[in-house]
């Protein structure tokens, strides 16, 4: 009688690690197909130096904890949080293009500004309407990354360029509106 328990811890912890196991491999197969700058597959890096940046095998779990964490946060967390993950992506992007990555840059710079387009969107909705120095960090961090992009703009093809161009351009018009919605509040 003794041994059941056994068995049943053993078997308990064996189906513990299967499914960690099914877990980390689908994790890892989760991982986006990384590209070099001439658009060839590439595969992911494994680094411990510096940021976790999106060719990192660990990425996705970031992505994932990110996700959550915007899901449980208060409406005025999540406008700071999605302005956070901007920066980071940005920050990244760059940082992706300084290892001439371009086309991994490419769409990290416009998740980033994609983050922006929400947040703003987000604070001109918010009810109650976002205090003012949500508004303005928001409007700051817009011309951040509009000075930013334009910095690093001329090491992209002409493609990518129009692309990143079409975003500053949507981001100009929120920044414009954000002001304009409350002209009350001096952004």
């Amino acid at each position: 009688m003794n041994s059941v328990p056994f068995i049943r811890l053993a078997a308990g912890g064996l189906f513990l690690f299967l499914g960690t196991l099914v877990l980390a491999v689908s994790l890892l197969k989760s991982v986006p197909v990384v590209h070099s700058s001439q658009g060839e597959p590439g595969s992911p890096s494994f680094y411990v130096n510096g940021e976790v940046l999106p060719d990192h095998i660990f990425y996705p779990i970031l992505m994932v904890r990110d996700r959550l964490r915007l899901e449980a946060a208060e409406p005025t967390e999540r406008l700071y949080l999605q302005t956070e993950y901007a920066n980071r992506r940005l920050r990244a992007g760059l940082d992706l293009l300084a290892k001439d990555n371009q086309l991994l840059a490419l769409t990290t710079i416009t998740k980033a500004q994609k983050y922006l387009l929400r947040s703003s969107e987000e604070a001109m909705d918010s009810q109650p309407p976002a205090g003012q120095a949500v508004l303005s960090h928001v409007v700051r961090t817009i011309e951040f990354h509009s000075a930013a992009v334009a910095s690093v703009k001329d090491q992209f093809s002409d493609q990518d360029r129009a692309v990143l161009d079409k975003l500053q351009a949507e981001l100009e018009v929120v920044a414009q509106r954000l002001s304009e919605q409350f002209p009350e509040r001096s952004l």
